[in-house]
């Protein structure tokens, strides 16, 4: 099986979840981003289809707990911003011989490692693919799974699931998407937070070409 790498990229810890703000205290937010790097990074290690995993940050308590569960660090510019940091992690993934990346945001509250395998398996199903996962408005990319390609060009940020479609077409790729509730909510917002304080279930995920 081919070495694949998860890529998850950790804002500093003093500038985490900003547009928590109104319902968290600074302290609460950086408590709160260790929860659920710890969490994610435990979905990981069940799935025995992963080489490993490189947390990119240049946070020290992120790294720590990077060190205490396992997964490799590297840190990414200062001003490198969330496609470098991304960046970052192809690059140290590439040095221990990664033939894929799999970029994985830490704030995914109900990320099950069956959804890691839905994207796993529409990677491995099909030659020449590429594998999408995008939040619930089909907006942002919370899971990309794709061959280790120098030439792709990450684009994170508003309107990213779109931009990764055409990009992965771009490559000569062809584009599998994957719907699943584990990564579709990630927890950016008020609104979201009161929805993760309600604590909704999740329990249907689908598969589209």
């Amino acid at each position: 099986m081919s070495a694949i790498w998860a890529i998850i990229p950790v804002k500093s810890l003093a500038e985490t979840k900003s547009r928590l703000t109104a319902v968290l205290s600074p302290a609460d937010r950086a408590a709160l981003t260790i929860r659920l790097l710890r969490r994610t990074l435990q979905q990981l290690q069940a799935c025995d289809w992963l080489a490993g995993s490189i947390v990119v940050s240049r946070d020290r308590r992120v790294a720590a707990v990077a060190r205490a569960l396992g997964a490799q660090r590297t840190a990414e510019r200062a001003d490198a911003g969330l496609n470098g940091a991304v960046v970052a992690g192809a690059v140290c993934a590439g040095r221990l011989g990664a033939a894929a990346w799999l970029i994985i945001p830490s704030d995914l509250p109900y990320l099950r490692s069956t959804d890691l395998d839905l994207l796993q398996r529409a990677w491995a199903g099909a030659s020449g693919t590429a594998v999408l996962a995008g939040d619930d408005c089909q907006d942002g990319t919370n899971g990309l799974l794709l061959p280790a390609l120098p030439p792709f060009r990450f684009q994170y940020g508003p309107g990213s699931f779109t931009a990764h479609l055409a990009e992965i077409r771009r490559c000569g790729l062809i584009p599998a998407v994957v719907e699943s509730p584990g990564l579709q909510f990630d927890l950016d917002t008020a609104a979201d937070w009161r929805k993760y304080q309600a604590h909704p279930a999740h329990i249907s995920s689908t598969q589209s070409a």
